[in-house]
Order: structure tokens, then C-alpha cells, then sequence
């Protein structure tokens, strides 16, 4: 048995959290069109079996502006520092650029193992996918690069095996049958965010955050209560959360609470609230809450 944790790093925008979900087979991070939408790890679990691969989605390397992102860059280096291998994740289709140097100055620094893995190769002419992580790797010195797609799944098969022989042998870290070890209020969160991220798109989702308050089983029904408080910067963010007539805010819990229900595995009554909490982005006791380490 191989065990070990492979810490996926990066740029904003190349796929991290869609390349963490195609391997594992199950959708754990959120996925958004904006950039940072991924804000502290997220660890998910491949399991075979003779191998248990812990992969760690970690916020993006970028020029932080206040203390969370300080904490998503501090995190990003604490993961790449207590992984086994470091994955390094570029865009094919704009090839490893200057934004590029952050993760791998970080990767080589750590002392681990790196593999290069060119994502969205889905963009590039198939007969140039190959020459692409070539050209990498030749830029970059490093050794091992591939040439993969999130979407389609393409080329994951080879990195999985490219990180299986750099895994030291030893026990599994978790039972075969667990996919991630975040905590579901955690992941309720994210789900509420997601979706927040995704009406909103480039209005205000960087002003917002996503707490789960309570979790409660209704006595004597089958539906699980679950209060959430998104939490904006301004009023008039706060505003557009909520929309004319909560249309808005209505919306947003309709499309979340399917995911929430798949989770819990039982129906669900979504209670969302939206909060001012002025540059909440700059409080630590709420960030350690909102995005532990």
C-alpha cells in the first residue's frame, strides 16, 4: 500500500478544483467561473486498492489585498510544504506564463517531488497537446509534465500513476468509503457560495462569505433545518443578495439546496439570511471560523 498527500498549486484560474474533482470521481470543491473562488484546502480522497491518494485543492497563489488572502497564500505554502508531491497546475492553452513563477518557486522550494500538469488541453489542437507539456517542462526543469483536461478527463489516469510512484508506502489515512474529511457545515457553506458566485458573478462575489449556524433534524418530520448567514461588506451588497422581494436570496437557496439534499441524504428546509459584517475579509477570529486551517 502507497498513501500520501499531493497538494495541487497554482494561478488563479487554471482548473485546480475541477482537476481535484475529476479525480476523485465526485464533486468536493466548488466550482465558479470567478477567480479565488476556492478560499482555504480542501482535501478529497482517492482510494484503490493498493493506493490512497489525499489530494489537496488549495486557494490560488496571488497578490493578496487583505488578511484573507493572506490566508489563502499562507495556506496554498502550508500545503505544498506537508504534501509528499507537489502538482503544479498551468493553463495549455496559455502555456506556463510569469504568473506561473509564485507556484513554482513555491513547488521547488518545498522539497518534494513536482509533476507539471498542463490543464484545459480540451482548448488545444490534439496534435499540439503533447509538445505542449514538452515545452513546459523544458521551461520550467521540471522532470514530470502532462498534458490533461478537467473536463473530459484526459491524461488524470497518468498523472495519478506519475504521483502513486513519488507516495511513500504505508497505511491508508482514511476508511476506502470516505471521499473528503471537511465537515458538513463547511460544505454546506461552500455549496450556498457556489451558487451566490454564480448569480452574481463579477458584482460582489468577493465581498461575500457563507457561515452555517445550525444544523437540526425537525423533530417528528423528516426535513433537516439549515440556517445559513451570508455575510456581504455593504448594504447595497446586501441589497442585491436579497433582491426585489427576496427573489434573489429565494433563488440562490432553490439552487442549492439539491446539492445540500444529495449531502445530507434528506430532504431540507434552507434558511438564508444576509448580514452586513463590514470587512469581514479582515477579521481573523471570522476567517479562522469560516476558513480554518
Amino acid at each position: 500500500m502507497r498513501s500520501g498527500l499531493a497538494a495541487l498549486i497554482g494561478r488563479p484560474g487554471v482548473g485546480k478544483s475541477a482537476l481535484l474533482n475529476r479525480l476523485v470521481g465526485e464533486k468536493v470543491s466548488i466550482v465558479t467561473p470567478v477567480p479565488l473562488t476556492t478560499r482555504g484546502p480542501v482535501r478529497a480522497v482517492q482510494s484503490g486498492p493498493d493506493l490512497q491518494v489525499v489530494w489537496m485543492d488549495t486557494p490560488a497563489l496571488h497578490r493578496p489585498r487583505h488578511r484573507l488572502g493572506e490566508r489563502m497564500v499562507r495556506q496554498a505554502h502550508a500545503a505544498a510544504g506537508d504534501a509528499d508531491v507537489v502538482v503544479v497546475v498551468a493553463d495549455a492553452g496559455a502555456g506556463v506564463t510569469s504568473d506561473d513563477e509564485p507556484a513554482l518557486t513555491a513547488a521547488k522550494g518545498s522539497g518534494h517531488p513536482v509533476i507539471l500538469v498542463m490543464n484545459k488541453s480540451d482548448r488545444v489542437e490534439p496534435a499540439a497537446r503533447i509538445g505542449i507539456a514538452r515545452a513546459a517542462a523544458g521551461e520550467t526543469g521540471v522532470a514530470e509534465a502532462f498534458s490533461v483536461s478537467a473536463s473530459s478527463g484526459e491524461g488524470l489516469d497518468d498523472v495519478s500513476r506519475a504521483v502513486s510512484m513519488h507516495l511513500p508506502e504505508g497505511p491508508e489515512f482514511f476508511p476506502p468509503d470516505v471521499v473528503t474529511d471537511l465537515p458538513e457545515p463547511v460544505r454546506i457553506a461552500e455549496l450556498v457560495r457556489e451558487q451566490a458566485f454564480l448569480m452574481t458573478r463579477q458584482e460582489i462575489p468577493h465581498a461575500l462569505a457563507v457561515e452555517v449556524d445550525e444544523i437540526t433534524p425537525r423533530e417528528g418530520s423528516e426535513v433537516i433545518y439549515v440556517r445559513a448567514v451570508v455575510h456581504v461588506d455593504r448594504e447595497a451588497q446586501r441589497k442585491i443578495l436579497i433582491g426585489a422581494g427576496g427573489k434573489m436570496l429565494k433563488r440562490m437557496g432553490q439552487t442549492a439546496r439539491p446539492a445540500i439534499e444529495t449531502l445530507l441524504g434528506a430532504r431540507v428546509y434552507l434558511d438564508l439570511w444576509v448580514k452586513v459584517t463590514s470587512r469581514w475579509y479582515d477579521r481573523d477570529e471570522l476567517l479562522a471560523r469560516l476558513y480554518p486551517d
